[in-house]
């Protein structure tokens, strides 16, 4: 039996969906309140959110090919 890293579990992956949806809600309320309109703050939570994903399976993630890759 191999031991199995922590990230790569069920709890650990909900975890850490869980982290990039409490960033992306930290950084859309951050620029909702820096423009003074707290109506921005649901649709700005959904579109860091993808944002943040973007970022992380274009830079991070090293198994997804990227359009254009063969």
């Amino acid at each position: 039996m191999s031991k199995t890293k922590f990230l790569q579990t069920n709890v650990g992956k909900t975890l850490k969906a869980g982290l990039y949806v409490g960033a992306s809600a930290i950084i859309g309320y951050l620029i909702s309140a820096t423009a003074g309109d707290a109506e921005l703050f649901g649709p700005l939570t959904a579109l860091v959110n993808l944002l943040l994903v973007f970022v992380k399976q274009t830079f991070f993630a090293t198994g997804t090919k990227n359009i254009g890759e063969n």
